[in-house]
C-alpha cells in the first residue's frame, strides 16, 4: 500500500507542475480574463501538490512505522473523495 502512494505522490507532483506551468503561462496573457484563469490553474496545482505531499508524507512514515502515517494517509485520501465526488456533483448528466 505504501509503494503505491509513493506512486501517487509523484505522479501527482508531475502533474501539480503541469498546472502550475499552464497557469504561469495564462497569468502572463491578456489583461484581465486569462490572469483570473492562471491563478485558478495555479491553486489547482497547489492543491495537487498538497495531496501528492500527503501521499508521500504517508509512504516515509508508513516505511519509519510512524503512528501518524495512518492519519495523514486517511487525510489524503478523504480529500481525493471529497474532490471526485464534487466532480461527480459538477458533471453534466
Amino acid at each position: 500500500m505504501a509503494w503505491l502512494a509513493l506512486a501517487q505522490g509523484l505522479l501527482g507532483f508531475l502533474r501539480a507542475v503541469q498546472w502550475l506551468e499552464i497557469g504561469v503561462d495564462l497569468f502572463e496573457q491578456g489583461r484581465l480574463i486569462l490572469p483570473m484563469v492562471g491563478v485558478a490553474a495555479l491553486f489547482r496545482g497547489a492543491v495537487i501538490a498538497t495531496i501528492a505531499l500527503l501521499y508521500v508524507l504517508f509512504f516515509c512514515g508508513a516505511l519509519l512505522g510512524m503512528s501518524w502515517a495512518r492519519f495523514v494517509g486517511l487525510t489524503a485520501a478523504l480529500i481525493n473523495i471529497v474532490l471526485v465526488l464534487n466532480a461527480i456533483a459538477k458533471a453534466p448528466p
